[in-house]
């Protein structure tokens, strides 16, 4: 698929998931609390120049009920985009209000909100941008590692640090290798103190350390870097500030508390074990108080109040013991109602207070090598642990780029024990040449009396050809937590999340001892994951499952499962990126392998629950064997009564990139398309003339399409069904071969051109295969799209029905449109936004056109997880008005499939791979994106078979569940951001629809 993903709408999802799978160097944005003004008058705001794009939530403050909030946006173009603004109040005591410019016009909405106190709006122009011409005079938007704010160009931005403030950080970064930007960080007095450059694909960290408490407004300035361009730039704010930035340095709003977001501090003395809380905004409301609650399951253990008129409050931990609690900080008016409150969580781990959320204690700051020869320097800082004695360590491994970073294979080439500390940092150097490969730096953190560390970090980047990729952001590493140390040579832990795990995760204590549970209807497979982490080297790892015993005498045998462990390796960023990350990608039948100490394992077990499975819920155990050393888990799984209907007015198409079947035997072929099926998938993209010879002898046509006809014969008895779409992306190519078009008229050649396409159409018709679409050129785009308005004129003219990806919304509603039947639109123009799906659909009706997607596949930013592939599939198909979606592309190396690096030569240099090669007659290697497919798929037949049960309900009964089912599907955002929807909220969905499934029997 020939995409032109520099410029591609689709680029802009990929994007989005890129952002989410960026690794977070913290696990907790911060404990912010109900935001306030700062200072409760703010003079009249100015017009922004500040260019947004994507979706945003926007906070305000109403100071009285009814007066009326006024917000103005102009809607500005971006390269050949159509998309209209969209400004959205969503309601609270009234009605949502919505106001809509087109291009180069402006929106005003205008709302009252019915209340005091914070309220929030929305803006989204799709893949254009806006410009604010008119805000309130208090306007906060969130710049959380989950939520980055996406500008175009340049500009000033502001944002709050709290009194108490340690650290802080401001991560860059452009969409493209292309896109760079300069950001500097300036204090209140105006003063410079930190600057840096986003270039070629790497994220800038910026990182503050205020000299004195500040409870001030401070200043971000994004500028053009030193080569490379300035446009579509991202923004995270993390550390001990609200992620809330402002477009105005007056009118900020602010955490309404501070200290319940903290770096870490050594206890030394129960003295040390003091939480201290103060109020940000101290005028907000005179005569009020403080009020702390110390709680432990749900249990008050310590109570502290301010005097009216105080400001701050502290609450003593009972002992120094490892342990998680909840503080809540409350503010009480003078008739002790409350104003506004927050709930922090506190944990205590290896003698180490941590507030507002367990975080790294290592701040790693690493000067990657210019080239393979150059040294490697790391410089490390522990956050609040001025005077601890501590002592670091530095690991520098290397290993294969198809390999684990920190896996046996990996070889270690530099240790250094202890690190020598200077100036409160410590330092580790390598001088050693680097051949090509992956290499991890791996940190540890001891205590003078203790074997175990009581934290650790990973850095990586990868050597290909003489090129140093460095890692996007830090691998971040949570310290552990005291139970992983007893479980033995290894410890296991099943997370809440069930999804691929990254690979700097780290259990909670929760983790440690939650059983291996899930739910699956009759006849689905549904996957569980699983973590292993090693304690200290383990020879020999293995996992065992015994069958599950369920209602009367039932069970699940252990043959139902299939048993596979994640690799997590090195792979490119995005198509032509200079970076790298690790991710969980590879999914690999083992029976026993080796663990080094710190490396992370995760075990894939995807049930296949027999059709006229019993419904009930069935248990057994897992069982981990570690060097004689033996753990076990419960395993848990509740059997649904029913089985999930298959709708067969949607489907799930994928580009099938069939070249790869001239190598293969019957049965490999066969084992992959019993592989899609069993995936979700119920279409192919099928390519005719890959799989054909075509001859012209005395201006007859001889086709022989025996192949073709063998495979599409093979695929409808795997069960894949129509519509199919036949692909003569390079029928152009072939009619030119035949004919010399320079001799020979344009008539001569259409005449040619249609006689191929209509052959394989008779061969359809006479071997009943369903519906065809006929593909031509792929994505076309241009002002005329004279190639494709051709080609497909051609084949509307023979009477076929015609199919093309879209992304040039001008060319598509103009030459094209009498020519196309089937829109298959790039997915953010069907899911980026209301708006854009509206305009979507709107077209097609008006039209007459079908309404399809892609975007789903193995797109950047889309493998190590099940939950882009899984959204986009399913509930995002739930929601998109489309009959289908497709995914590209199934397995279309780039040389070596299992070294996402050998690319250079090609257009893209990264892989595209929902599976990867095997030898043998069996199925490609499945991976977590593969997976997401089957999730997603299973997520709409949820939703499906729960309509059909509600629709066949009559009276009060049919009404209340087709309520039920609307309000879910409510609640199920445009955004295509990670941060909206995740394998969480998936989960609880399903769980929603198979209930209401059951009461609807």
């Amino acid at each position: 698929m020939a995409v032109t993903k520099g410029l591609s709408v689709c680029c802009l999802l990929a994007a989005a998931w890129c952002l989410a799978l960026l690794p977070v160097w913290a696990q907790n944005s911060g404990v912010m609390g109900e935001l306030v003004p700062l200072s409760a008058q703010a003079p009249e705001v100015a017009p922004v120049a500040t260019a947004l794009r994507g979706p945003h939530l926007f906070w305000t403050w109403a100071t009285q009920a009814d007066r009326e909030l006024l917000v103005k946006a102009e809607a500005c173009q971006l390269g050949r985009y159509t998309d209209g603004l969209v400004l959205t109040y969503p309601g609270d005591k009234t009605a949502k209000v919505v106001a809509k410019a087109d291009l180069g016009e402006t929106a005003e909405l205008r709302f009252r909100p019915g209340k005091t106190g914070l309220v929030s709006f929305s803006a989204n122009a799709g893949a254009n941008v806006y410009r604010f011409l008119t805000i309130p005079q208090h306007l906060a938007v969130e710049v959380s590692p989950t939520h980055p704010l996406h500008l175009v160009g340049g500009g000033e931005l502001f944002f709050f640090v709290p009194a108490g403030a340690l650290k802080f950080t401001v991560a860059v970064w452009g969409q493209s290798k292309a896109e760079t930007a300069r950001a500097a960080i300036l204090d209140p007095s105006g003063r410079e103190v930190a600057s840096a450059e986003a270039l070629k694909g790497t994220t800038a960290r910026l990182t503050a350390r205020p000299a004195s408490s500040t409870g001030k407004v401070w200043k971000l300035v994004l500028s053009k870097a030193s080569e490379g361009i300035i446009e579509d730039v991202f923004l995270a704010l993390e550390g001990d500030v609200a992620p809330y930035v402002f477009l105005a340095e007056t009118g900020a709003l602010v955490p309404f508390c501070y200290g319940l977001n903290h770096q870490p501090t050594l206890l030394r003395s129960v003295d040390d074990a003091v939480l201290r809380v103060g109020l940000t905004a101290p005028n907000l409301a005179p005569g009020s108080s403080l009020v702390l609650r110390l709680e432990q399951h749900g249990k008050l253990l310590q109570q502290a109040q301010t005097a009216p008129g105080e400001t701050q409050a502290s609450i003593k931990l009972p002992n120094l013991a490892s342990a998680a609690y909840q503080v809540k900080a409350s503010l009480l008016d003078t008739s002790g109602a409350v104003l506004t409150a927050t709930t922090a969580p506190v944990e205590v781990r290896n003698g180490i207070l941590y507030t507002g959320g367990v975080r790294p204690l290592l701040d790693l700051a690493l000067s990657y090598p210019k080239t393979p020869d150059s040294p490697v320097e790391a410089r490390l800082a522990l956050e609040g642990m001025e005077g601890a004695e501590l002592f670091l360590s530095a690991e520098l491994y290397r290993c294969g780029l198809s390999e684990d970073p920190q896996g046996p294979e990996a070889v270690r080439i530099a240790t250094q024990e202890p690190l020598e500390r200077r100036e409160g940092l410590w330092t580790a150097v390598s001088s050693a040449p680097l051949a090509d490969g992956t290499y991890e730096w791996l940190f540890k953190v001891r205590c003078p009396d203790s074997p175990q560390p009581v934290s650790w970090q990973r850095t990586h980047w990868v050597v290909n050809r003489g090129e140093v990729l460095p890692e996007v952001g830090p691998t971040t590493t949570l310290p552990p937590c005291s139970g992983m140390w007893e479980t033995g040579p290894v410890a296991l832990a099943v997370p809440q999340v069930q999804d691929a795990m990254p690979y700097g995760y780290l259990p909670s204590p929760e983790d440690l001892t939650r059983p291996l549970a899930t739910a699956a209807a009759q006849g689905e497979s549904r996957s569980a994951v699983a973590v292993l982490i090693a304690t200290r080297d383990v020879a020999a790892v293995s996992a065992s499952l015994s069958d599950l015993k369920g209602p009367k005498g039932a069970s699940l045998t252990s043959s139902l499962f299939d048993f596979r462990v994640a690799r997590y390796w090195a792979q490119r960023t995005s198509w032509r990126s200079g970076n790298c990350w690790i991710v969980p990608e590879l999914l690999e039948e083992k029976t026993s392998w080796a663990l080094r100490e710190l490396q992370p394992s995760l075990l894939w077990l995807t049930l296949h629950v027999p059709l006229h499975a019993p419904p009930g819920l069935y248990r057994g155990k897992l069982t981990i064997t570690a060097d004689a050393h033996r753990l076990t888990r419960p395993v848990e799984v509740q059997v649904y009564p029913f089985e999930l209907a298959a709708p067969q007015e949607y489907h799930w198409g994928l580009y099938t990139d069939s070249s790869r079947w001239r190598t293969y035997n019957e049965a490999k072929i066969e084992a992959e398309m019993r592989d899609y099926v069993s995936h979700g998938i119920t279409s192919l993209m099928m390519y005719p003339l890959k799989h054909s010879t075509v001859e012209l002898v005395n201006d007859r046509l001889r086709i022989n399409a025996g192949d073709f006809v063998r495979y599409m014969n093979l695929a409808r008895e795997c069960g894949l069904r129509p519509p199919t779409v036949f692909s003569f992306q390079d029928l152009e190519t072939m009619t030119n071969r035949l004919i010399d078009a320079k001799r020979e008229s344009q008539e001569k050649w259409d005449q040619v051109a249609r006689d191929i396409v209509l052959h394989f159409d008779r061969l359809a018709r006479a071997a009943d295969w369903g519906e065809v679409v006929y593909h031509t050129i792929d994505e076309p785009h241009g002002p005329g799209g004279e190639g494709a308005v051709h080609l497909l004129s051609l084949l509307k003219g023979a009477g076929l029905t015609t199919f093309t990806t879209a992304l040039d919304l001008a060319l598509i509603n103009g030459p094209l449109d009498p020519y196309v039947d089937v829109r298959c639109w790039s997915v953010s123009f069907v899911l980026g936004s209301g708006l854009a799906n509206q305009k979507a659909r709107a077209d097609c009706e008006k039209s007459g056109d079908r309404l399809w997607y892609y975007g789903s596949g193995s797109y950047q930013g889309q493998e190590g997880s099940m939950l882009p592939n899984r959204w986009i599939t399913g509930c995002g198909l739930w929601i998109s008005g489309a009959e289908g979606g497709w995914s590209w592309t199934f397995l279309r190396p780039k040389d070596d499939a299992f070294n996402d690096f050998d690319g250079e030569g090609h257009r893209e240099a990264k892989d595209a791979m929902i599976v990867y090669p095997t030898e043998g007659d069996g199925p490609p290697l499945p991976t977590t994106q593969w997976e997401g497919i089957r999730h997603g798929a299973n997520d709409f037949r949820y939703l499906y078979t729960a309509r059909a049960a509600a629709s066949r309900l009559t009276g009060d009964a049919g009404r209340r569940a087709q309520e039920e089912l609307d309000r879910l599907t409510a609640e199920m955002p445009w955004s295509v951001r990670p941060a909206d929807v995740d394998s969480e909220t998936l989960d609880a969905w399903r769980e929603r629809a198979a209930r209401l499934i059951v009461r609807c029997r």
